[in-house]
This record gives structure tokens, C-alpha cells and sequence, in this order.
């Protein structure tokens, strides 16, 4: 399933967490723009200058996206959206769940024990 972009009722829900730009030239690239090409990265999981054309360039979109991670822009996205979901319910963004095997070392355990084995001097090559 290929990614779809923003339909006008989504962009509504969030477009007031943007920051307006207040000097400058004029931006060639809304912002909406912005954010489909930064929903299209991470929902294709391809490299920023992978942006097919109908995207601003790779360049714009970063800038964008680091701009609005330095402001917060999606915190505030986020607890926009979860104020309009419904109480008593449970959601999940992303489910990634890997059960461990039963009797499975942990990984503290395990680098535990490399540091113990590791010799301490380092010319002698020796524990001791």
C-alpha cells in the first residue's frame, strides 16, 4: 500500500501546531507540502533524496522537518490528535513486539559478562 497524502480535514486538525513565518522571503514550499514528503520518508522508509518530484526537494523537506523537531511542532501534533480520541480506548502508534525466548540471557547480563572476561592489562594480556 502505497502513501497517500494529507486529505484537506486532516491538515485542518493540525495545521495551527505550524509555526507562521515571521520574516524572510516568502517560502516556496508550504507546509503541508513539508510534512506530506516527511510522511512519505517514514512511511516508505527511503532516504530524503528519494523524494519523488511532486515533493519539494530533499534539501527543503529536511530543513523543515529539523526545524519542527528543534520547535516541538510534533509534540504538539501528537497531543492534539490524542485530545480528540476517544476516552476508555487504547491506541497504538507503532506495535513492534518481539518476545524474548523462555531461559534467553539478557543483554545486561550478557555484557556483564564480557567485561568480567576482558583482560585488564593491556600488555600482559592477563586478568590481574
Amino acid at each position: 500500500m502505497g502513501y497517500r497524502r494529507l486529505s484537506d480535514r486532516e491538515w485542518d486538525l493540525v495545521k495551527d501546531c505550524f509555526p507562521k513565518q515571521r520574516m524572510g522571503r516568502p517560502r516556496k514550499w508550504s507546509d503541508r507540502d513539508c510534512l506530506d514528503a516527511v510522511l512519505f520518508i517514514l512511511s516508505e522508509g527511503c532516504r530524503w533524496n528519494s523524494l519523488p518530484d511532486s515533493f519539494p526537494p530533499s534539501t527543503t523537506a529536511f530543513d523543515r522537518f529539523s526545524l519542527w523537531v528543534r520547535q516541538g511542532v510534533f509534540q504538539n501534533v501528537l497531543s492534539r490528535l490524542r485530545k480528540r480520541l476517544p476516552l476508555g480506548k487504547l491506541f497504538y502508534l507503532d506495535s513492534t513486539v518481539k518476545p524474548a525466548k523462555k531461559g534467553q540471557a539478557n543483554f545486561q547480563s550478557r555484557e556483564r559478562e564480557r567485561h568480567e572476561n576482558k583482560p585488564r592489562h593491556r600488555r600482559s594480556g592477563t586478568a590481574g
